[in-house]
């Protein structure tokens, strides 16, 4: 039996998202596919535009069997972590055949070698990423130099490891796009585990992952969000978009209108009150102790708090040198949902802080579900009130995270539209049926 996955956000689902799943279908051919997805908060350090439920229900409606929460903690980690645990999970399924991502480059080669690279991290290499951080790099960029560099100096002696078409321009293109990076943490994290998934590169369509403007055919999901928030500033009906009819799924373009009225979308600044607040209140120490911070941005909170405004015009004003907006970003998150390194460290060394919580299935996918039960070895949760003191300590710990996390992201709809507010431990499992969806306004999100 073929079982593939795909590690995704979803943020939010569009026609290149369903494009993927399509090609999943027709290159794998696989009996079942499962998205292992982000929860409601992402890996650049912000809520996601649509809360969990709405986007695996849209994920549903558009090709997958089954959608799965990557917890929290590993998915607004910086890329590694990321990879890392959804590996972890994947794996524990005992059932998933193959791995598919998109992708921009389409040399699965350069992708293994660079995946092979890092998993395997010879000395020269440490040295090269060491002196490069040293010189004030941040760490994307250190990477690249560093893996340029040992390329230069070791080509002749790990020829075994490079692809023939191999060169230094190569692979810092390689490792300029998000998601070429993601696949090559995906690889480097099933070599370390000796897995036997398959890797699967779906070449990704349209527009770039950062591109803000529309394009043609596939738009990115930052153009469609760049687009939503255009409409929302100018107090504009969503549904008269006609680059939002052609970008996303008909399933997902009705629902807009009426998950904006009932529901609000969320953006960093509706945590703006409780991330001044937990500044405030921490010291230095507490604050370098926060995942992707560390003594100087620490320091850079503490002295331009004066400064603050709010979530979004702080994080330009720490940016410097050696920090990206995005790991900016993802430190102020983790400040907000309490997110230390020592936690995800902690969690990351122990076998039982891993687990599968189920967000939705398609109703047909009962057997999928029997599959799962059967071979994982990690508890598979499809009720989280049912589960709570039944999972070991360390996943608790970690579905705890999900729990805060979910919660104060529905908090943050009731303060942006006067959504009712509905409490994780409550949320039942969604279920979609075989038929095509036809969404309804008085029940969709009931």
């Amino acid at each position: 039996m073929k079982i593939a996955a795909v590690i995704a956000e979803y943020n939010p689902f569009h026609n290149g998202h369903k494009y993927q799943l399509s090609e999943i279908r027709r290159k794998i051919k696989p009996d079942y596919v499962i998205v292992l997805m982000s929860g409601d908060f992402t890996q650049r350090g912000t809520p996601a535009i649509m809360d969990k439920y709405t986007r695996t229900r849209h994920a549903l409606e558009n090709g997958a069997d089954m959608v799965i929460e990557l917890p929290t903690m590993w998915a607004t980690a910086s890329a590694d972590y990321f990879a890392e645990g959804a590996i972890r999970i994947l794996e524990r399924l005992g059932c998933i055949s193959h791995l598919a991502f998109g992708c921009e480059h389409e040399d699965i080669e350069m992708l293994t070698a660079l995946g092979s690279l890092y998993a395997r991290e010879p000395e020269g290499y440490r040295v090269a990423l060491r002196h490069a951080l040293r010189e004030g790099y941040s760490f994307p960029a250190a990477r690249s130099a560093a893996s340029q560099l040992f390329y230069m100096q070791n080509k002749n002696d790990f020829t075994y490891l490079w692809p023939n078409n191999c060169s230094p321009e190569q692979i810092k293109s390689t490792l300029e796009e998000p998601n070429s990076i993601l696949a090559v943490s995906y690889i480097k994290h099933l070599i370390k585990c000796s897995s036997n998934i398959t890797p699967v590169l779906i070449k990704r369509q349209g527009g770039a992952f950062h591109q803000t403007s529309p394009d043609e055919k596939f738009s990115s999901a930052t153009a469609v969000r760049t687009e939503m928030k255009r409409l929302l500033k100018r107090n504009l009906n969503l549904m008269e978009s006609e680059m939002l009819k052609t970008s996303i799924p008909e399933s997902v373009f009705k629902t807009l209108e009426y998950y904006h009225k009932e529901h609000g979308f969320v953006d960093t600044n509706a945590f703006s009150s409780e991330l001044r607040y937990m500044i405030m209140r921490s010291t230095e120490e507490m604050l370098a102790g926060y995942l992707d911070g560390g003594e100087d941005l620490a320091r850079r909170c503490k002295n331009m708090l004066n400064e603050y405004e709010n979530f979004e015009k702080f994080c330009e004003i720490l940016k410097a040198k050696s920090f990206t907006h995005t790991r900016i970003s993802r430190y102020l998150n983790h400040i907000v949902l309490g997110i230390t390194s020592f936690l995800l460290t902690e969690i990351s060394l122990q076998d039982e802080a891993v687990y599968a919580r189920v967000l939705g299935m398609r109703k047909s996918s009962d057997k999928l579900l029997s599959i799962i039960d059967e071979r994982a070895d990690i508890p598979v949760i499809t009720s989280v009130a049912k589960s709570m003191g039944q999972i070991p300590f360390e996943a608790q710990t970690a579905l705890d995270t999900d729990i805060f996390a979910a919660n104060l992201y529905t908090h943050a709809q009731r303060d942006v539209s006067g959504a009712v507010y509905i409490d994780e431990l409550s949320r039942p499992l969604i279920v979609v049926g075989d038929e095509e969806y036809k969404p309804k306004e008085e029940n969709i999100y009931n």
